[in-house]
C-alpha cells in the first residue's frame, strides 16, 4: 500500500473533526446535556469512520480485481450506515440551531423573567397585608380604648396582632400607634429574612444563567435550562408556603408558571413542532463530507490486470506461448 499524501491525511482529519463536533452537539441535545455520553457517542462514530475508511482503502484492489464481487462491500454498507447515523445527529443539531434557537432563548429568558414576576407579586402581597394589618390594628386598638370588651381583647391578643395581655390591661393609657407598630414589626420579622434571601437568590440566578442563554453556551445550555426550571418550581412552592403565613390574603400565587418547554432531546418532536424545517442542508453537508472522506480511497493506487490480447497474439506467433499478461500500475 502506497503512503498517503500529507494533504489527504489533513483533509480527512478536518472532516472527521467536523463530523465529531456536529455529532457531539447533536447528541448533546438528545442526551439532555450529558456531556460524557455525548463524547462517547461522537468518539465511537469517528473511530468507526476511521477504521472503515482504512478497510475500504486496503480492499480497493481486491474489490476491482473481483469486479465488485467481494466481501468488502459489507464495509461500504457499514460506511453508509455511519452516514445515516451522522445525519441523524447532525440534522438534529442544525434543526435546533436554525429553527429552535431563538424560541429556546425566548423561553429560557422568559423563565428568568417569571422569577422576577412571582417575586414582585410576593412583595406586593406582603406589603398589602402589612399595610392592612397596621390599619386594622390601629382601628381595633382605638376601639378597645373607647369601649374595652373581652371579645375585642381576645381578638387583639390572637393572630395576627399578638398584643400582650399586660399592654391591654390599661386601655386608658395605651398608645394606639406605638402598639400597632410593635404588632406590625412582629409580623415583619417573620418575613424579613426570607424576603432578603429570596431577592438575593433570584438576582444571583439571573446573573448566572442569563449570559448562558444570551450567548448560547451550548455545553451548559441544557443543564442550565433544567436547573432554572427546577429553581422556578422550587421558588414558586416556597413562596406559596410563605404566603400562607400572611395575616389576611393567604391565596397562592395568581401567576401561572409555565411548565412546558421545547423538547430539545427529541428529534421527532422537534420535527412535529417545526414541520417546515428543511433537511436538505444536512443532507448536502453529509454527502459532501462523505465524498471528501473517500479521497484516500480514490487516490489509492492499485494494480489492474489486462490480457493485452494483441501483444499476446504477436508473442504466440514469434516467440511461442506467452506467460499470460502484464501488470499495469
Amino acid at each position: 500500500m502506497s503512503k498517503k499524501p500529507v494533504f489527504v491525511t489533513i483533509l480527512s482529519f478536518i472532516f472527521l473533526v467536523f463530523i465529531m463536533l456536529s455529532d457531539f452537539l447533536g447528541s448533546l441535545y438528545i442526551t439532555d446535556g450529558n456531556i460524557a455520553l455525548s463524547i462517547v457517542i461522537s468518539s465511537i462514530i469517528v473511530i468507526c469512520y476511521f477504521f472503515v475508511i482504512e478497510l475500504l482503502v486496503s480492499n480497493k484492489e481486491a474489490l476491482f480485481k473481483n469486479k465488485f464481487k467481494h466481501y468488502s462491500l459489507i464495509f461500504w454498507l457499514f460506511y453508509a450506515s455511519l452516514g445515516f447515523g451522522s445525519f441523524y445527529f447532525m440534522n438534529h443539531f442544525f434543526n435546533v440551531e436554525i429553527n429552535c434557537k431563538d424560541n429556546v432563548k425566548q423561553e429560557a429568558l422568559g423563565r428568568l423573567q417569571m422569577l422576577q414576576t412571582i417575586s414582585s407579586e410576593y412583595e406586593t402581597r406582603l406589603n398589602n397585608d402589612l399595610n392592612k394589618l397596621e390599619i386594622s390594628a390601629n382601628l381595633k386598638i382605638s376601639k378597645y380604648q373607647n369601649r374595652p370588651t373581652n371579645a375585642l381583647r381576645a381578638e387583639l391578643e390572637a393572630a395576627p396582632y399578638y398584643i400582650s395581655s399586660s399592654t391591654l390591661s390599661d386601655p386608658a393609657n395605651m398608645n394606639a400607634f406605638a402598639i400597632s407598630q410593635v404588632s406590625l414589626n412582629g409580623v415583619k420579622s417573620k418575613f424579613e429574612a426570607y424576603t432578603q434571601m429570596l431577592m438575593k437568590n433570584i438576582k444571583n440566578t439571573d446573573s448566572i444563567y442569563r449570559p448562558v442563554f444570551d450567548n448560547w453556551r451550548r455545553l451548559s445550555l441544557i443543564s442550565s435550562l433544567n436547573e432554572v426550571d427546577a429553581y422556578l418550581k422550587q421558588t414558586k412552592d416556597s413562596i406559596n408556603i410563605k404566603l400562607a403565613e400572611l395575616p389576611f390574603n393567604k391565596d397562592t400565587l395568581s401567576v401561572n408558571v409555565a411548565t412546558t418547554k421545547i423538547p430539545l432531546d427529541s428529534p421527532s418532536k422537534i420535527k412535529e413542532l417545526y414541520p417546515n424545517s428543511n433537511s436538505l442542508l444536512s443532507s448536502m453537508i453529509i454527502v459532501v463530507i462523505h465524498i471528501f472522506l473517500l479521497i484516500p480511497f480514490f487516490m489509492q493506487e492499485i494494480r489492474v490486470y489486462s490480457s493485452n490480447k494483441a501483444t499476446s497474439k504477436t508473442n504466440n506467433t514469434t516467440n511461442g506461448p506467452s506467460s499470460g499478461g502484464s501488470i499495469e500500475i
